[in-house]
């Protein structure tokens, strides 16, 4: 039986930083739908004002950032991570500040772009 390990904060710093280099798929995804909005603000330029509409803002589209980062960085990056010889703990460790960053800096682009 394994004894219970502390993480360290230089591993957790680094798993950080590897999981936010790591987020490209992330950020095609976001730009995509980022992409989406701005084509779908021209287009209801033309339809009839009897259509109704569900527009949503880029503030409300770049929430998905944080979101699918919560699901595919453990689904693209834990196997990895500890086929490399990393513990559990210091991934998930450093996962929480990649939530964080990409949860603040999604509020903050919300607040300020709309």
């Amino acid at each position: 039986m394994r004894t219970p390990t502390h993480t360290s904060m230089n591993t957790s710093w680094a798993q950080t930083k590897l999981q936010l280099r790591r987020l490209i798929p992330v950020y095609i995804a976001t730009g995509v739908c980022l992409a989406s909005v701005f084509i779908q603000s021209p287009v209801f330029l033309f339809l009839p004002a009897s259509i109704e509409n569900g527009n949503l803002t880029t503030g409300n589209i770049i929430f998905l950032l944080p979101l699918l980062a919560a699901i595919l960085i453990p689904a693209r990056n834990l196997c990895k991570t500890l086929n490399l010889g990393a513990q559990r703990a210091d991934f998930f460790w450093g996962c929480i500040p990649v939530y964080v960053i990409l949860a603040a800096g999604s509020a903050l682009f919300a607040i300020c772009g709309t």
